[in-house]
């Protein structure tokens, strides 16, 4: 379950290695970056609306979502990133994207428009925010971490056990403590350079 510290939200966001990349180099998660789940490549409704940052808060989701989005936009490159992020509770909202997926097995989450982020999270363990997420004061650190295809890797385990294991089974939490977590540090004051990082 999230954190909540000051009106806060401790939230996780997966992405592809190069979208991560943009993200340091630009210091920040933009509203209007290309989406990875367009309507016209992804049948059943299962795509994403324009102009939202979607989040969870686990970090289980967030490699699942970070694997699965680095298989579909770039299947040749086998890592991707996490972010860890702190989010003011009044930029967020329900996930009604992750509602309409979900109620194809699930009618009764059709109703997510009736409530607000908190019971996305309860019920989704997601949330969306329609502002621009930045370095410094809501990107706290990062992580990268092997695709399931690259089962060379030594941290493949820490994927796999993510994806794989079920919420509330002995040791699901086991990974926790092996995700190689890199904090994010605010922009210079040229803005040469928009993030550097420090393990």
């Amino acid at each position: 379950m999230e954190k909540i510290t000051n009106q806060n939200v401790t939230l996780y966001h997966g992405t592809t290695s190069k979208r991560a990349q943009s993200i340091l180099s630009e210091g920040q998660i933009r509203i209007d970056a290309d989406l990875i789940y367009p309507s016209e490549d992804f049948i059943l409704g299962m795509d994403t609306t324009p102009g939202y940052i979607y989040m969870t808060d686990t970090v289980a989701k967030a490699i699942m979502f970070g694997n699965k989005s680095q298989i579909i936009e770039d299947e040749t490159q086998f890592e991707f990133y996490i972010f860890e992020l702190q989010v003011e509770v009044d930029r967020l909202e329900a996930d009604l994207d992750e509602a309409r997926i979900q109620s194809l097995f699930d009618k009764s989450l059709l109703e997510i428009d009736q409530y607000d982020w908190e019971g996305s999270l309860k019920r989704l363990e997601t949330v969306r925010t329609a502002d621009n997420l930045h370095v410094g004061t809501h990107i706290v650190r990062y992580a990268v971490l092997p695709t399931m295809m690259n089962g060379m890797h030594p941290l493949h385990k820490v994927t796999q056990l993510a994806i794989h294991q079920r919420p509330g089974a002995e040791g699901f939490n086991s990974f926790l403590k092996d995700v190689p977590w890199k904090d994010v540090i605010r922009a210079d004051a040229t803005g040469s350079k928009a993030a550097k990082t420090a393990t």
